[in-house]
């Protein structure tokens, strides 16, 4: 996360946790499209959640049912 607001992420996608349709990875960071800045982001082994400068929350990776 930039000071700007910005998002990149890098790694293992196999899981869908980059936030792309594709299971791939990525060496380096990938800048992620999110409508607002980004205020907060948490990241985990298979998943990422972001919260936004207007209180919206996206999340991707694996869905535990």
């Amino acid at each position: 996360m930039t000071e700007d607001g910005r998002l990149f992420l890098f790694g293992n996608n196999d899981d869908r946790q980059l936030g792309r349709s594709l299971p791939d990875k990525f060496a380096g960071p990938l800048e992620v499209s999110i409508p607002n800045k980004v205020k907060s982001v948490a990241c985990g082994n298979q998943h990422t959640v972001v919260l936004t400068d207007k209180g919206e929350v996206y999340t991707c990776g694996m869905k535990n049912i």
